[in-house]
């Protein structure tokens, strides 16, 4: 992702995530803070993120900045061949989105694949960055957990929530 997408007058990008973008700086200004990349890109929520990886923001098209599938060796250095389409990664990005927002609004994921869910989260970080994919999985615990079942969690959590 280029900071010149991010900081274009006027902008390349379309009227939502634009919005999002301006909501960022405003916050960053109000914060007394410095308008950098990282600062920029780390305000920006997931679901911006996401939304980059729509249709509008194809190559070919009459408006836009036409994205994909340019962006894929700068965005997903390393992406493997089967998943090298814009759709593709649309659909895994979303998965992930819709997980982090059920936990992240408490809503249960009780009734989901979590250890798959996180096999897949770590593929698709390794897109992106492959030491800090390897660093998630060894540090991670969720296995483990997983495979202890639901009674040695409940155990747990009710020992957090006393605390």
């Amino acid at each position: 992702m280029s900071w010149r997408l991010l900081h274009a007058e006027p902008s390349q990008l379309y009227q939502n995530e634009e919005r999002a973008v301006q909501e960022a700086k405003a916050l960053l200004q109000k914060g007394k803070k410095p308008l950098t990349p990282g600062r920029l890109i780390s305000k920006l929520s997931l679901g911006f993120w996401v939304s980059l990886c729509r249709r509008p923001y194809e190559q070919g098209r009459a408006t836009g900045p036409g994205l994909w599938p340019a962006i894929i060796p700068n965005a997903f250095p390393f992406l493997p061949r089967d998943h090298r389409s814009r759709p593709a990664i649309l659909q895994r990005l979303g998965e992930l989105r819709d997980l982090r927002n059920r936990v992240f609004h408490h809503e249960p994921i009780w009734d989901r694949n979590l250890p798959r869910s996180h096999r897949r989260l770590i593929h698709t970080l390794g897109w992106m960055n492959q030491g800090m994919a390897e660093a998630l999985a060894r540090l991670s615990q969720l296995d483990a957990v997983s495979d202890s079942g639901l009674d040695a969690y409940r155990t747990v959590a009710r020992r957090m929530v006393r605390t």
